[in-house]
């Protein structure tokens, strides 16, 4: 029996994911992935922020205005719950720590402790 291919291993750019995550261009629920994948580290894949940060993150432009806003809590749990069923965030993430797959992570550096119980 010959052992399983060694799958390839890749870095993103933090900066280039966290300007994808600021794209309104985008999904919200990838626009969260991409805010993951922008502060992701440590031993357990946590990404921490700050309250109302990734409100920011995921801003509205007023089409009529051109006003920038942030998203409102209800858009930001939508997202987050689109983000869950597709895989691209660990069910655990909240607003203030999104949580990457297992499938999807390897540990690193350790990072702060996120927030859970938002």
């Amino acid at each position: 029996m010959s052992a399983a291919p060694v799958r390839p291993f890749y870095v993103w750019w933090a900066d280039a994911d966290e300007a994808r995550a600021r794209d309104p261009e985008l999904p919200d629920w990838l626009r969260v992935e991409f805010a993951m994948r922008s502060r992701v580290g440590g031993e357990h894949g946590h990404a921490p922020f700050a309250p109302g940060e990734l409100a920011e993150i995921l801003y509205r432009v007023d089409p009529d205005t051109g006003e920038i806003t942030p998203a409102t809590a209800e858009a930001v749990r939508k997202a987050i719950a689109r983000a869950r069923m597709r895989g691209a965030v660990h069910h655990d993430s909240t607003a203030r720590c999104l949580i990457a797959p297992p499938s999807a992570f390897r540990s690193g550096p350790r990072v702060p402790a996120c927030v859970h119980d938002v």
